[in-house]
């Protein structure tokens, strides 16, 4: 009996900690999402750099922002890679404790 509560306790953080990794990656990509979308702005606006600026002050904070962004873009895409993996190894996981569960019901009791 005590294997039961065990195991399930066991399941229940796997599963609590595929969903956390679960919820990790969607905001990872809900923020990614973001930084695209200002990279786009930020990209129109070096597409100026060729051209006339009245104000210098205002191009080098438009260029420090979006090389700031870059820099998130790319950190956000690491900690997305990162968390697909950990999701990824707790399915594993879960599926093979799930396996074994299954084959433990399929085995005749023995007298």
């Amino acid at each position: 009996m005590s294997d039961a509560v065990g195991f399930d306790k066991k399941m229940k953080v796997q599963t609590d900690s595929l969903a956390k990794k679960e919820n990790d990656i969607n905001k990872s990509t809900a923020k990614l999402k973001k930084i695209n979308f200002e990279n786009k702005k930020l990209t129109n606006f070096k597409s100026m750099q060729g051209k006339e600026m009245d104000n210098a002050k205002e191009f080098v904070e438009k260029k420090n922002e979006y090389m700031g962004l870059i820099k998130k873009k790319k950190d956000i895409q690491r900690q997305i890679e990162i968390a697909e993996l950990e999701a990824k190894k707790a399915r594993r996981i879960l599926k093979q404790v799930g396996d074994t569960t299954w084959l433990q019901h399929q085995q005749p009791e023995m007298a």
